[in-house]
């Protein structure tokens, strides 16, 4: 498969609000497209300043790759052909694993997929897979699944009431606040200039009271007191995305331990509403 440039994530973001026009379309068929970008550079020093901006000791954190996953999934959901407004998607998740030792002073490739699984009706569900490869090798994967929303033409079946969630005691519990100005300070490091994160009347536009935290930014802090409680390397996480936290804000983090050796964790705002869950391993 031919390989691509990727481009600079400014670009993409301003590309992504020229899509508005777009809609919600697919056809009969599954839409999927897969692209390659060659020549990935992690800045070690932006590294470091991740690290220290969330007190993460790991050399390398799996949290780390989603600022290069990201810039990849963009830009496959900027091709032309890609059926779907960018600014009319809702991240709902992402799980990456940190696979094989990565060296940061060598580049890496990334594959980056995206499939989109046809409906006649009712929200579309895309999912992008980002492998890492470094010298032939595959050292890491990133898997993020997106909502977009569309009309049903047909009544919608109700749904069952949901299972009650097992009570559990939290081995540990935090508060965490989130100032206003924390997106603009996540985005000079991971170059997220989204303004749904850093204008209060540019989100009300969208629906929120006010400029909501990065989910990566919420996901990195909690990641980076599982690390401090488990005092080792951590390789693995998976996140749910619930409720944006509004900013400025308070929120409220559980940690449990799981039966299997890992670390579950909730994130809950002041109304008590789940705002993130996951796992950290």
């Amino acid at each position: 498969m031919a390989t691509e440039q990727l481009p600079k994530l400014s670009k993409l973001l301003f590309s992504s609000f020229l899509t508005a026009s777009k809609g919600v379309k697919i056809g009969n068929t599954d839409f999927s497209l897969t692209k390659t970008y060659d020549n990935i550079k992690l800045d070690k020093n932006n590294i470091k300043k991740y690290n220290t901006f969330f007190d993460i000791k790991s050399p390398l954190p799996v949290t780390y790759l989603y600022i290069a996953a990201m810039r990849s999934q963009l830009a496959v959901m900027n091709d032309k052909t890609f059926p779907i407004a960018l600014m009319g998607l809702v991240h709902l998740g992402n799980t990456l694993e940190i696979k094989d030792k990565i060296d940061t002073s060598k580049p890496l490739k990334l594959e980056t997929s995206v499939l989109v699984p046809t409906k006649e009706e009712g929200s579309l569900f895309p999912v992008l897979h980002v492998n890492f490869y470094q010298d032939n090798k595959l050292v890491a994967t990133c898997s993020s699944n997106y909502i977009a929303k569309r009309k049903r033409k047909t009544e919608k079946k109700a749904e069952e009431e949901p299972v009650a969630a097992e009570q559990r005691t939290p081995f540990y519990t935090e508060e965490l606040f989130f100032p206003k100005n924390i997106g603009f300070k996540y985005a000079n490091i991971s170059g997220d200039y989204n303004p749904i994160h850093l204008f209060s009347f540019f989100a009300k536009n969208f629906g929120f009271k006010s400029s909501i935290a990065h989910g990566w930014c919420s996901a990195s802090r909690v990641f980076a007191m599982v690390e401090k409680q488990k005092q080792k390397e951590l390789k693995y996480i998976t996140v749910n995305f619930k409720t944006p936290i509004a900013l400025p804000g308070k929120v409220k983090v559980e940690l449990y331990n799981n039966p299997d050796g890992s670390t579950g964790f909730k994130v809950v705002n002041k109304k008590d509403e789940m705002c993130l869950e996951g796992t950290i391993s």
